[in-house]
C-alpha cells in the first residue's frame, strides 16, 4: 500500500511539472512573437509561447518595431524594462502584471490610457506624444524621470514624486504645477504651455534667477514662479475686485471689495524679474517698457494672479 501511495505522488508530481513546463502565453502579434523567437525564448510563429520560458525576461525593446498589440506582456512578471516607443498602431497598455518594472519608455504611440498603481518600482516613464490625458503617479515614488511632453494632459500631481531629478511638461495643457516637494528637481522644461501661469517652488527668488537647482529650468516668458500660487483668478469675483485698465498706461488700480485688505502688489517683467514692489492701491507704472507684465496681489484672503498688457 505505501509503494503504490509512494508510487502515485510521484506520478501526480511528474504530471504537475508537464503541466507547469506545457503551459502557454497567447501572443497574438507576430512582431511581438518574432522578437521573442529571434531572441531564443521562442520557435514557431504560432500565437504561443512557452510562458516557463518568458517569465524571466527582464527587458523587452520593441523600440520602432511596428507593434501593436501587447497581449501577453502580463506573464513578463521579472521584466524590469520595456521599450514600446515610436509604435503608432499601439493604442493600449496593461502593465499591472508587471510589477517589477522600473523603465517604461512608451513615447510617440497612441496609447490613450495607462495605469501605473501596481507599478511602484518605476523610475523612468516617458509617455511623450501620445495620446493619454490623464496620469496618476501617486503609487509610483521611486520616480526619478517623467516626461508627459506633448500630450493632453492637463492636470499633473507629483505631491509623492520626492525623488524626482527630470520633468518635462512641454506642449501641454497644463493650467498648474507644483513642485515643492521635488527639492531634487535639477531639470525642468515647461516650454510652451499657454495655460501654464504659475508654477509653485520653494525658493522663488532662487527660481526666478535661475541659481541652485533652478539653473536649468525652462519655461515660457509668461510663466512665472511663485512660493503660492494656490489661489486662482476664479476665487474673486469680477465684481469684488478690479484690476486696471488693462491695457495699463501711467497707472494701475486695484479695487478690492470692504472685507479685503491689500497686502502687496508685485509687477513683473516677462522674465520672472520683479520691477515694482508696493502696498498701494494706486501703482504708477509710467516708467515700465510696453509689452506683457505679470502681477501678484496679495490680500487677507490670498494670491491673485494675472497678466497686463503695458501700452505703448
Amino acid at each position: 500500500m505505501k509503494t503504490k501511495l509512494l508510487y502515485l505522488s510521484f506520478v501526480i508530481s511528474v504530471l504537475f511539472l508537464n503541466y507547469s513546463n506545457a503551459q502557454q502565453t497567447f501572443v497574438p502579434d507576430d512582431v511581438l512573437e518574432q522578437y521573442l523567437i529571434d531572441q531564443g525564448y521562442d520557435t514557431v510563429l504560432d500565437d504561443y509561447v512557452l510562458t516557463n520560458n518568458i517569465i524571466n525576461i527582464t527587458e523587452i525593446d520593441l523600440g520602432a518595431k511596428g507593434v501593436s498589440d501587447l497581449t501577453g506582456i502580463e506573464d513578463f512578471t521579472a521584466l524590469l524594462t520595456l521599450d514600446i516607443s515610436e509604435n503608432t498602431l499601439l493604442n493600449s497598455l496593461n502593465i499591472n502584471s508587471n510589477t517589477a518594472l522600473i523603465n517604461l519608455n512608451a513615447w510617440n504611440t497612441s496609447i490613450s490610457n495607462i495605469n501605473l498603481n501596481n507599478n511602484t518600482a518605476l523610475e523612468y516613464l516617458n509617455i511623450y506624444n501620445t495620446l493619454i490625458t490623464d496620469l496618476d503617479v501617486s503609487n509610483n515614488t521611486s520616480l526619478d524621470y517623467i516626461s508627459i511632453a506633448s500630450t493632453s494632459i492637463n492636470q499633473l500631481n507629483i505631491t509623492n514624486n520626492t525623488l524626482l531629478h527630470y520633468l518635462n511638461v512641454s506642449n501641454t495643457n497644463l493650467t498648474n504645477l507644483d513642485v515643492t516637494n521635488s527639492a531634487s528637481l535639477d531639470f525642468l522644461l515647461a516650454n510652451n504651455t499657454p495655460n501654464l501661469g504659475c508654477i509653485t517652488v520653494l525658493d522663488e527668488i532662487a527660481a526666478t534667477a535661475g541659481t541652485g537647482i533652478y539653473e536649468d529650468w525652462e519655461k515660457d516668458e509668461t510663466t512665472y514662479y511663485s512660493e503660492s500660487c494656490n489661489l486662482s483668478n476664479s476665487d474673486f469675483k469680477t465684481t469684488e475686485i478690479y484690476v486696471g485698465p488693462n491695457p495699463i498706461k501711467d497707472e494701475l488700480h486695484i479695487v478690492l471689495n470692504n472685507n479685503d485688505v491689500l497686502k502687496e502688489v508685485r509687477l513683473f517683467d516677462i522674465s520672472g524679474k520683479q520691477i515694482i514692489k508696493s502696498t498701494n492701491t494706486t501703482v504708477f507704472t509710467n516708467h515700465l517698457a510696453s509689452g506683457i507684465h505679470l502681477v501678484k496681489i496679495t490680500t487677507n484672503r490670498g494670491e491673485f494672479n494675472l497678466k497686463l498688457v503695458k501700452a505703448k
